[in-house]
């Protein structure tokens, strides 16, 4: 039996009880596995090819499906759209289908403008690379 210090009042509790018999508070026996939408959204937006962020949220065998068809490109393109999803869940939604209901802190704005930001510019870029050519012929 191993012991340990509830977080809250200090007593020593063994680590198996929950919650804390002394204080009442939850000792990290029962602490929900919280999944954070910003490291979520980080994860998809630089390894969401890859299927990072899958492997973060789940299931694990869409990650491996990532993986195995990366390649293609079919997942990165995928995992973009999945990229706004994230980002611009409510808090809400986001506690209900990854928190059990516990309301973690939103996704950093500075996340949020690169989830914009990366789309647009990488549009731009396209735009560009089909109008440089025609515009080269029409020079003088």
């Amino acid at each position: 039996m191993s012991m340990i210090f509830c977080s809250h009042c200090g007593k020593e509790i063994d680590s198996t009880v929950s919650p804390c018999p002394h204080c009442g508070s939850p000792t990290s026996a029962v602490q929900p596995n919280r999944k954070s939408q910003t490291v979520a959204a980080v994860l998809c937006l630089f390894l969401g090819g890859f299927g990072g962020h899958r492997f973060y949220l789940g299931p694990t065998w869409l990650g491996v499906a990532y993986l195995l068809l990366c390649w293609t490109g079919i997942p990165s393109l995928v995992a973009m759209v999945e990229m706004f999803i994230i980002v611009f869940t409510g808090q809400e939604a986001w506690a209900k289908k990854h928190n059990n209901g516990i309301i973690t802190p939103t996704t950093h704005i500075a996340i949020k403008v690169l989830a914009v930001l990366i789309p647009v510019i990488m549009l731009l870029g396209i735009i560009m690379a089909i109008l440089i050519p025609s515009l080269a012929e029409h020079a003088p």
